[in-house]
C-alpha cells in the first residue's frame, strides 16, 4: 500500500473533530492536535481543518520526518505499525 493509503485509514479511524476537556491532546480533527496543527503551518479554526491538510501533516509528521517511508520500501507492514505507533506517542 502507499503512505496516502495508510494515512487515508488512519485518518478515517481518527475521526473528526474533538475538543474534549479531558483530553491531554485538547482540540484536534482527524487526530492532529492544534499544537501539531500550528507547528504545520494551520492558522484556521480546528473545526475547519481540511483533510487535504491533515494528510499533508501526517505525511511530513509522521511518515517522511521520521523516515518511515524507507522502512516502507523493506517492510511494509512494519512501517505502517511504525506511522500508527507514531501517532500515538
Amino acid at each position: 500500500m502507499s503512505a496516502v493509503t495508510y494515512i487515508n485509514e488512519l485518518i478515517e479511524r481518527e475521526g473528526g473533530y474533538v475538543n474534549d476537556p479531558k483530553d491531554s491532546g485538547g482540540e484536534t480533527k482527524f487526530g492532529i492536535t492544534v499544537a501539531t496543527a500550528r507547528a504545520y503551518g494551520y492558522t484556521g479554526p480546528m473545526r475547519d481543518l481540511p483533510h487535504a491538510t491533515a494528510q499533508t501533516i501526517y505525511l511530513r509528521r509522521y511518515w517522511v520526518e521520521p523516515k518511515f517511508h524507507l522502512v516502507d520500501e523493506v517492510y511494509p507492514a512494519l512501517a505502517e505499525c511504525l506511522l500508527d505507533f507514531g501517532v500515538l506517542a
